[in-house]
């Protein structure tokens, strides 16, 4: 499983980086939003069994991964949009914001980014909801607005 999904996912991040470097200088900042899908309730392998999630988890690896003005960006985009949020609960951060996150000595600004299921699927028959489009519009808006402040955050 190694060789056929998490070796190639990791070479094309890492090539993403390489040339974004080699074409934007190789002291441009990177900002990398890692976006995922997380249950609506913990299950038993979750630090939050049972408990409803909120809407939208932002993780930075405990403020490890990105700088505190980045993850307040995002932190913001996602609330002003619309979404319920929380900061490192119940993610920390995973493997790619812990691997690409350098934001002290690199300029990698890697943050996690969980999307709860249930707003745009039903998570037993992995079927669209009908009000699925709903949730889209919203983390477009979040997207543009990071998107449109982001120039703020670049020394």
């Amino acid at each position: 499983m190694t060789r056929l999904i998490y070796d190639p996912f990791h070479q094309a991040i890492g090539k993403i980086y390489q040339n974004f470097k080699a074409t934007n200088g190789s002291d441009s900042p990177i900002f990398h939003l890692d976006a995922h899908s997380m249950p609506s309730l913990g299950t038993s392998m979750h630090r939050d069994p049972g408990q409803i999630r909120a809407d939208i988890v932002i993780s930075d690896c405990l403020g490890k991964s990105c700088s505190p003005r980045f993850r307040d960006l995002v932190l913001a985009a996602y609330a002003v949009a619309g979404f319920k949020v929380a900061y490192n609960w119940p993610y920390f951060g995973g493997r790619v914001t812990e691997q690409y996150g350098d934001p002290g000595h690199q300029k990698h600004h890697a943050i996690q980014v969980e999307i709860r299921r249930d707003l745009y699927m039903d998570e037993s028959t992995k079927k669209l909801k009908a009000q699925w489009s709903e949730a889209q519009q919203k983390v477009y808006q979040a997207i543009n607005y990071i998107c449109l402040r982001l120039p703020t955050l670049i020394e």
